[in-house]
């Protein structure tokens, strides 16, 4: 089975862990592994957030296994040349890789950062990509409705925005896509602890293309 971190149940941690990945991910270079790893010594430790203190321990398995994940992305982008590439395409890459991680919120959250500044073609596609994201972060949550409907209706706007603007691998993630939404789809209520998660599929790091 394919390792997907647990969810943080308390929404003021997730959204606190989520807002240290976010200034990581503004950091050149090693700068980034190394603020997150200090700073989440930090919050353990009480000094950051000292009110979130105690459900940070009630959730501190859960915390340290998405720090790890986190870890991981970091040092992933950490290498990229800073400034070569346009906002938007440095968002996608990190989407992809957080997506892989299983770490679908934190997708909605850097996609989202980004995805009201664009034209309308390419918002379009981050508005999809963000709710396929949240689609398996709702199943993580035990959100079976939620979680195929905004499965379909994000691949319904990738595929409107269309594979020929964004590169090859695009086709084959919806149709993956669409793959695990049927087998959730057929588990029912079981999903939650039968759905194979190997089904979720590999995020392409997709580049924007214009059509000529």
């Amino acid at each position: 089975m394919r390792i997907i971190p647990p969810p943080i149940r308390n929404m003021k941690l997730r959204d606190q862990l989520s807002d240290l990945l976010k200034e990581a991910l503004r950091r050149e270079g090693r700068a980034g592994p190394l603020y997150l790893l200090r700073s989440f010594e930090d919050m353990v430790s009480g000094q950051r957030q000292p009110a979130l203190e105690g459900q940070l321990h009630a959730e501190l398995s859960a915390a340290t296994d998405r720090i790890d994940a986190y870890r991981r992305v970091l040092e992933r982008v950490s290498q990229r040349r800073w400034g070569s590439t346009a906002p938007v395409e440095r968002a996608l890459e990190e989407a992809a890789h957080l997506f892989n991680e299983g770490l679908f919120f934190e997708v909605h959250e850097v996609l989202e950062a980004v995805w009201l500044t664009q034209a309308d073609g390419v918002r379009l596609l981050l508005q999809g990509l963000i709710q396929i994201a949240v689609g398996f972060h709702h199943l993580e949550n035990h959100n079976l409705r939620g979680a195929l409907f905004l499965l379909w209706e994000g691949s319904e706007k990738v595929k409107e925005y269309g594979s020929d603007r964004s590169g090859v691998g695009l086709d084959r993630f919806l149709a993956q896509v669409e793959c695990a939404r049927q087998s959730i789809e057929s588990l029912g209520e079981t999903a939650f602890d039968r759905f194979d998660r190997w089904m979720i599929p590999i995020m392409p790091v997709i580049r924007i293309y214009c059509r000529t």
